[in-house]
């Protein structure tokens, strides 16, 4: 008796788990392989981010002026700086900064290089808060430790976070004209 019982729930949870299971790849199967892999940005009013650069300040007017060509030559309109941030939908923030090791590495930096876009998200466990969150980020994986960083450097690292950001935007919002 006791040895059927413990048969019976067995075949009870692996029915359930199959039919779980079957519902799982029933769902899978009504998304395409394309529609899997929209990126986070798709449907982002770029006109509506705000973009901000951090660096060394020597070099941020510089790096600014070319984030914004690199803008307009993608076809995208440069985000507003006008506009106050607390109106600005999401926050794309630039960092190619440098920082100053202590005596333990003398004359040289720490190079952080990171490109996020910032939102504020409300958590499906509770819609009642929202709170700001990286939805998408394209970021050397380390901080690199260097002697100097040139502004030719900053350039061309500039060049290649935007290339990627300018590329997932484009992907996920193909149809939209901005």
């Amino acid at each position: 008796m006791k040895f059927s019982r413990v048969i019976m729930s067995r075949m009870l949870v692996t029915s359930l788990l199959l039919l779980i299971g079957i519902g799982y790849f029933e769902e899978a199967k009504s998304t395409t392989q394309e529609e899997r892999m929209i990126p986070s940005v798709a449907g982002l009013e770029f006109d509506k981010v705000g973009f901000f650069v951090s660096g060394p300040p020597e070099y941020m007017d510089r790096l600014y002026a070319r984030a914004m060509k690199q803008f307009t030559k993608a076809g995208l309109s440069q985000p507003d700086q006008s506009r106050p941030t607390n109106d600005a939908i999401a926050t794309l923030m630039l960092t190619l900064d440098t920082i100053p090791l202590d005596e333990s590495c003398p004359g040289k930096v720490l190079y952080v290089q990171k490109l996020e876009l910032w939102e504020k998200v409300i958590p499906a466990r509770n819609s009642n808060i929202s709170v700001p969150s990286v939805t998408w980020s394209y970021a050397m994986p380390i901080p690199i430790i260097v002697d100097r960083v040139s502004i030719e450097q900053l350039e061309t690292d500039l060049d290649r976070h935007l290339f990627e950001f300018i590329r997932s935007y484009k992907m996920g919002n193909s149809t939209k004209k901005k």
